[in-house]
Formats: structure tokens, sequence, C-alpha cells
């Protein structure tokens, strides 16, 4: 996904900046070395520099972070057998977050999907039932100052609960919200 995100930014910068771009075969895969492949680039912007064409890539090339979705990943993972239990939750758990931070760190994260599942099945379960490391992922987007779309989704609870809000109200506290039953028959005057 980190490749991909930055092959697309690189082939933004060469489309806002060059007066010659690849064209591709007749799938429209690039095809390196085939000068007749090339041609007149129509989105060109004169004037731009590489540097604000980058810039403008790094803005506009994002991806959707789904904190469930990255989760399955345990399904895959590979558990050392001379470990305990523990000692290899707590080793995919920083692998999640290492993979998390440096897609928040390189901006290339554009919006949120807060979700949770145990890891095997898209449950759709709000943050805090399931053991994605959900709090870790607010923190590392703080951390880089992230500011875009968090989607809060709580899915199974919506059918089981009086409503999504209730969903919304467990994810609150969840992160440590003092105002997750605020009113709404929470007993406050």
């Amino acid at each position: 996904l980190k490749w991909l995100v930055g092959k697309v930014r690189e082939r933004m910068v060469d489309m806002l900046t060059e007066d010659q771009i690849l064209y591709g075969d007749q799938q429209g895969y690039p095809s390196e070395g085939a000068q007749d492949q090339y041609g007149a680039n129509p989105y060109k912007i004169a004037g731009m520099t590489k540097a604000e064409a980058t810039k403008r890539a790094e803005e506009h090339v994002k991806i959707t972070f789904d904190t469930a979705h990255a989760n399955l990943w345990r399904k895959y993972w590979q558990e050392d057998p001379s470990q305990s239990p523990e000692q290899n939750e707590s080793g995919f758990k920083s692998w999640y977050l290492e993979q998390f931070e440096d897609l928040a760190k390189n901006k290339m994260i554009g919006n949120i999907h807060l979700v949770d599942n145990l890891g095997q099945w898209d449950d759709h379960l709000a943050p805090g039932q399931g053991n994605a490391p959900i709090k870790e992922v607010m923190h590392i987007l703080e951390k880089h100052g992230y500011d875009k779309a968090i989607t809060t989704e709580p899915g199974a609870d919506a059918s089981t609960d009086l409503s999504d809000f209730h969903g919304l109200m467990k994810t609150w506290r969840h992160l440590g919200s003092p105002i997750y039953g605020a009113g709404f028959g929470s007993g406050a005057a």
C-alpha cells in the first residue's frame, strides 16, 4: 500500500511538471524504454516546480485506513512457538503500529474508519470491543498532526443497540471522553 501511494504520487508529479509523459502499452501499463509510448503531456501546469508538485501530490493522494481491516492481518501473523501468547500479541501489535505510524508520518492517511474486530472476521465492533489497537492509533494520529476525517463504524451495534449513536457512545467511552453519557437518560439532571 505504501509503495502504491508513493508511485501514484510520483506519477502525479510527472503529470504536473513534465513536457512528455509515458502513456503505456495497449492495456495502459507503462513500459519503460519504448520511446513511442511517450507523448505530449496535457496535464502539465506551466511554471510548476517539482517541489510544488510533490507537495500537491502529498496533499491529494491519500488512503482510507480502516483499523479493523488492518487488524485482519492477525490471521496471517506467524506466531513464534517459543514465545508466550502475550509476547506474540505484543509482536503483532508492535508490527501493526509501526506500519500505521509510517503511513501517518508520511502523510498518507486522508481518512480513518475507526472500527474494531477480533482479528479473524470483519465483525464491525465498536472500538474497544475487539483487539485492534484503537487507542494507540489515535495517539499516533495526534502525534503526527492528523486533522482529517475519522468515521466511527458501530456496525454490529447498530443492529443490537437502540441506535448507531449508542455505538458512538461506546467509542467515546473507550477513548476516555467525559461526554459519552451526557443527557439521553444518563441520569443527568
